[in-house]
């Protein structure tokens, strides 16, 4: 059967937030460029598909800047019977009539609310609006979290602020959370200079790096600290705050194969990932393929596996080159097929060739 389906669903917009530390900055060629591939949803889409995460206008722009094609996009979302998460990504002043029509939806929307700390004239939105606009989704019984990023170091990494805005999201009825530190690229040093802004280089790393979100380790481990006394729950991946959310009970981007490089140790879903991972096998994945209708080389078990990834980061880990699971072989992919096949299956990914552009070219390994 031929399932077309979608992944990117982002119409960009030229306006934004024009916020300093934007890590597309440089992208203006993706402005208005259309990244979503035509697609027809069928709503009889089998579960590998019908439950894959989607995210919702989150490249350039807002998606409540574009709020109508945001909601547009929700629409056939619900139409289809879409089960699985939808995240939108925000810093927009969140109205009444925002909530009304997110609550009126039939979906898993999860809203991950964008608080980078608490100076007023940084990202567009004063740091009280933002509070005020979280906590009236959580009041409202939205799923919304925050989004505690980018911390950075000599800029909006006090202890003090910290502390301010931990205790303010607890305080409005907040439970998990996820963080991150700055991707110093050349691009977005220069754009924070151009605005006012030093950022320090966050002690204990000998250089920005391209690929990496930094922050001290002493910084975060205050963080960690102050989310523990407070009873809230801090997540390094954005994916595993969103699987956490859903009661998926394992991350499904699959971070579980690096434990060390994730603190998945100190992870409330670390036993729930263990077991997940333990347990899979090839019998499940080529089912799992199957009934997506994906084509593929092999399934195979792997004791010392290499992230595909590795030629593309500027800072692996031991972890990246000892990677035990069960792997898909596949011919040319991109990132985004790569990614789709390992939500669908939980295995790692292997391609002797991979495209790590924006887009995405899943609709060509499909039956």
């Amino acid at each position: 059967h031929a399932i077309k389906t979608f992944y990117v669903m982002a119409h960009n917009h030229k306006q934004c937030y024009k916020c300093p530390y934007c890590i597309i900055s440089s992208r203006e060629d993706l402005i208005e460029k259309t990244l979503e591939h035509p697609f027809e949803y069928d709503n009889n889409s089998p579960p590998p598909i019908s439950t894959l995460p989607v995210s919702i206008n989150n490249y350039f722009g807002d998606p409540f800047i574009q709020k109508k094609d945001t909601f547009n996009k929700l629409k056939i979302l619900e139409e289809a019977n879409h089960k699985g998460i939808v995240g939108i990504i925000t810093k927009s002043r969140i109205t009444d009539g925002i909530i009304y029509r997110l609550k009126d939806f039939n979906l898993n929307i999860q809203v991950l609310y964008s608080i980078s700390g608490t100076l007023d004239n940084f990202d567009g939105i004063p740091y009280n609006e933002k509070r005020g606009s979280l906590e009236k989704m959580i009041n409202s019984g939205i799923n919304a979290s925050l989004y505690y990023r980018p911390i950075i170091a000599g800029i909006n990494d006090s202890e003090e602020a910290i502390k301010t805005v931990l205790t303010d999201y607890k305080n409005m009825g907040g439970t998990a959370f996820n963080y991150a530190g700055l991707m110093g690229t050349k691009v977005v040093l220069e754009l924070l200079k151009q605005n006012g802004y030093s950022p320090n280089l966050p002690d204990g790393h000998a250089k920005w790096l391209e690929d990496k979100k930094l922050m001290s380790k002493e910084k975060e481990n205050f963080l960690r600290t102050e989310a523990r006394e407070l009873g809230l729950l801090a997540f390094k991946k954005t994916s595993c705050l969103l699987s956490y959310n859903a009661g998926m009970g394992h991350d499904f981007n699959n971070h579980f194969y690096r434990p060390d490089k994730y603190k998945c140790d100190e992870c409330v879903m670390y036993k729930g990932c263990k077991s997940f991972k333990d347990n899979l096998t090839p019998e499940d994945i080529i089912s799992k393929l199957n009934k997506a209708g994906i084509k593929f080389r092999n399934v195979r078990k792997q004791e010392k596996g290499i992230c595909p990834s590795i030629k593309q980061c500027s800072h692996p880990t031991r972890e990246c080159y000892n990677m035990k699971s069960l792997t898909v072989d596949m011919d040319k992919i991109t990132r985004g097929d790569e990614s789709i096949i390992k939500w669908i299956t939980g295995a790692t990914v292997n391609s002797d060739s991979m495209d790590i552009g924006c887009e995405v070219s899943v609709l060509d390994h499909l039956l």
